[in-house]
């Protein structure tokens, strides 16, 4: 049971410091008016030639390159 339980936590702080973009641990994070995050650099590729920004796990539109850095995400990252 402690095993399930352990791998839980470990799988939830997975999620929490990966990008869901690239998949991998979150370098420069970003966050999003909508509060999803993201890698700098992956949004900014994932924005590049489109005409409407938005999200790209909820679609929210998001008014002009607002990305906010994402203090407690980079540390709990290690970035």
């Amino acid at each position: 049971m402690q095993g399930s339980v352990s791998h839980r936590i470990k799988s939830d702080w997975s999620l929490e410091t990966t990008c869901p973009i690239c998949l991998e641990y979150f370098m420069d994070p970003v966050v999003l008016d909508c509060d999803h995050n993201f890698c700098r650099a992956c949004i900014t590729q994932c924005w590049e030639g489109s005409q409407t920004l938005s999200c790209p796990q909820c679609r929210q539109t998001c008014p002009e390159k607002n990305l906010r850095w994402e203090g407690k995400l980079r540390q709990k990252a290690g970035t």
